[in-house]
C-alpha cells in the first residue's frame, strides 16, 4: 500500500484488481481493470472518536463507525444516497478494506496515548450505521486481531494472542502501584479509558485467544521473576487492596506472591506464612530474609495477618487446617500456653460456622464431639458421672478451658438462645408443615418451601434428651420447665396473605412429651 500524510490525516492506498465475478456485478465501473482503495485515518484529536464517511472521490454521506475516510469508487444507488449490495462492493469490503486498517495501525499509534488506535476501529456489529460499516465490522477485527495492534505497558504495539488484559473497573489506586515485572505482556492501561476501548481491546483479546487476567493473578504479575523487591512490591499492593476493598479479600488470600525461605511463592494467608522468631521453629512456611530488608512492610503485614510464630500465630495455623475430631488436643494444647479472652478472639476470627458446631471438646469418655453435642459439668451432668460420660465435657482435660468453652456456647443445661435449631426441630418443622398442606382441601396447596414454621426462642440444646440417663434426663426436663409455659407457634405463608395463619403446639412440648422425664417417689420416670 502506498501511505502518505497530509494536515491532520494519515493516508494509506492500495491498488484493487476486481474479481471477474465482481467486474460483471460492477456495471459501468468494469471499464477499470484496477480500483484505489484508501483510508485516511485521523492522526489524533476528537476526530478519532468522530463517525467516518464512505466518499466516492466526494462525500456520500454514508457513514461508518471506522474512523476517518474510506474512499473508492464504491458501486451506490442512482441518487447516491446507498451502497449497493453486490459481489463488487463486498470484495472492497471484505477483500481489501480490512488489509489497509491493518497495515495503517502500527502507524497511527499516539505516544501519550496509545489506547487510542482502538477509538479508529469500528464500534460493536449492533452499532452499524450503514450496508458497508456492518459489512467491514467482523473482517476488520478478524485483520487487525492477526497484527500488532494492542498496546503494551510500554505504549508498544503488539499482536493480542501475546497480551494479557487487566481486569476491569481497578481502583486508580492499585493502577498506580501496580508494576508487572513483564510490561510487554500485558495490555496498556489506555485501553480502559473508555467503555468503548475497553469492549474493543476484548473482543481482540478474544478473537486472538489472548488472556484476561483475573484480580488473582494481576496481583501474581507483580512478581513474575520471585526476588525480595518485587514480592515486597506484591505485598504492600495487596494490602492496600484489601484497606481498601474487603471484597477483594478472596483474591488476595490466592495470590503467589509471598518470597517464603526456600525462595518459592506462597499466598498471604493468615495463620499459614510466618516472621520467623528464632532459627529452631519448623513445620511452617516462613518469610524470606530479604523481605526483612524492604522498606514499608510492617503496615503491610500487620494488614495481611503476616505475624511472628508465637502461640497465637500457632494457633491460627492449626485452625487453618480444620481441625476434625482428635485434632483438636494439638488445639486445646496451645490454648494452654494462652490468655482465653486471646484465644477466643482467634477462634472467632478464624472460624466462620458457628463456634458450637464447630469448636470440639473431650468427653469424659474420651471421644471428640462438638459443643452443641456435649454438656460442662453442672446441672444436667454432674462432674463425677459414668452413665453420661459420652456427653460430659471432661472435666479434667478442660479445667482450665471451661470459661473459654463458655464463650463459644458450651452450657451445662438448656437454655433459651436465640436462631439455634437442631435436627429433631427440623423434623418438627417438616411435620407440621405437611400437616398444614394436608388439612387444605380443594384448589392449590402452597409449595412446602413457602411455609413459614415459627415462633419464641426455646431451650436449647435438646437434641440429646433422648440419649442421657434418666437422672440427667429429668435435670435436663426441670431445666426446661423452669424456662417458663411456652407459647404456641405458627405455620404461615411467606408472601401469601390469603392462606391462613395456624397456631401449632409448641416444639418444646412435643419434645418433653416424647422424652422428658420427671422425679417420683422411686425415682425418674
Amino acid at each position: 500500500p502506498l501511505r502518505a500524510r497530509q494536515r491532520d490525516l494519515d493516508l494509506v492506498e492500495r491498488a484493487h484488481r476486481p474479481s471477474a465475478a465482481a467486474l460483471r456485478d460492477a456495471g459501468e465501473l468494469a471499464r477499470r481493470s484496477t480500483v484505489d482503495v484508501a483510508w485516511a485515518a485521523p492522526l489524533g484529536g476528537r476526530s478519532r472518536t468522530a463517525v467516518g464517511e464512505f466518499w466516492a472521490h466526494f462525500p456520500t454521506g454514508l457513514k461508518t463507525t471506522l474512523g476517518g475516510i474510506l474512499n473508492a469508487p464504491w458501486k451506490l444507488s442512482a441518487d447516491r444516497r446507498a451502497m449497493l449490495d453486490g459481489i463488487y462492493n463486498r470484495e472492497l469490503l471484505v477483500g481489501v478494506v480490512p488489509d489497509l486498517v491493518q497495515d495503517a495501525l502500527p502507524h497511527l499509534r499516539l505516544a501519550g496515548d496509545p489506547g487510542s488506535v482502538l477509538d479508529l476501529l469500528p464500534a460493536r456489529g449492533r452499532e452499524a450505521r450503514s450496508f458497508g460499516d456492518d459489512v467491514i465490522n467482523e473482517p476488520v477485527y478478524q485483520a487487525v486481531s492477526k497484527s500488532n495492534s494492542l498496546p503494551d505497558r510500554n505504549g508498544t504495539l503488539r499482536n493480542p494472542a501475546h497480551l494479557t488484559l487487566q481486569p476491569r473497573d481497578l481502583d486508580e489506586d492499585w493502577l498506580s502501584a501496580w508494576s508487572p515485572d513483564d510490561p510487554t505482556a500485558w495490555v496498556h492501561e489506555s485501553v480502559d479509558a473508555t467503555s468503548e476501548r475497553r469492549s474493543k481491546a476484548e473482543r481482540l483479546i478474544g478473537l486472538a485467544k489472548g488472556g484476561t487476567a483475573t484480580l488473582t493473578s494481576w496481583l501474581e504479575a507483580v512478581v513474575g521473576r520471585p526476588t525480595a523487591e518485587s514480592s515486597a512490591a506484591a505485598l504492600r499492593l495487596a494490602a492496600l487492596m484489601l484497606s481498601s476493598d474487603r471484597t477483594a479479600s478472596e483474591h488476595v488470600r490466592k495470590a503467589k506472591i509471598v518470597l517464603l525461605e526456600d525462595e518459592t511463592l506462597g499466598a498471604p494467608v493468615r495463620g499459614q506464612v510466618f516472621l520467623r522468631a528464632d532459627a529452631t521453629s519448623s513445620g511452617h512456611d516462613f518469610l524470606h530474609p530479604g523481605l526483612m530488608s524492604q522498606p514499608d512492610l510492617g503496615d503491610a503485614f500487620a494488614t495481611l495477618g503476616i505475624e511472628v510464630l508465637d502461640h497465637a500465630g500457632e494457633l491460627r495455623a492449626a485452625l487453618q487446617r480444620n481441625p476434625r475430631g482428635a485434632q483438636w488436643a494439638a488445639v486445646w494444647s496451645i490454648v494452654n500456653q494462652m490468655d482465653a479472652p486471646s484465644a477466643y478472639a482467634i477462634l472467632r476470627e478464624e472460624i466462620e460456622a458457628p463456634l458450637t458446631a464447630a469448636v470440639h471438646a473431650r468427653t469424659k469418655a474420651g471421644r471428640w464431639h462438638s459443643l452443641a453435642t456435649v454438656f460442662l459439668p453442672g446441672e444436667v451432668i454432674p462432674a463425677n458421672s459414668h452413665e453420661d460420660a459420652e456427653f460430659l465435657v471432661d472435666p479434667a482435660f478442660h479445667a482450665r478451658h471451661i470459661s473459654l468453652l463458655e464463650q463459644c456456647g458450651a452450657v451445662s443445661a438448656p437454655r433459651v438462645v436465640r436462631g439455634k435449631t437442631e435436627p429433631w426441630l427440623e423434623a418438627y418443622r417438616v411435620a407440621r408443615v405437611d400437616k398444614y398442606r394436608a388439612s387444605m382441601t380443594g384448589g392449590s396447596k402452597p409449595a412446602p418451601d413457602y411455609l413459614v414454621v415459627d415462633g419464641d426462642d426455646i431451650p436449647w440444646p435438646l437434641q440429646l434428651m433422648p440419649k442421657l440417663s434418666l437422672n440427667a434426663r429429668a435435670a435436663m426436663t426441670a431445666a426446661v420447665l423452669r424456662a417458663g409455659t411456652p407459647a404456641d407457634w405458627t405455620v404461615s405463608h411467606k408472601t401469601q396473605r390469603s392462606y391462613p395463619t395456624v397456631s401449632v403446639t409448641n416444639p418444646v412440648v412435643y419434645r418433653v412429651h416424647d422424652h422428658g422425664v420427671l422425679p417420683t417417689s422411686v425415682g425418674p420416670a
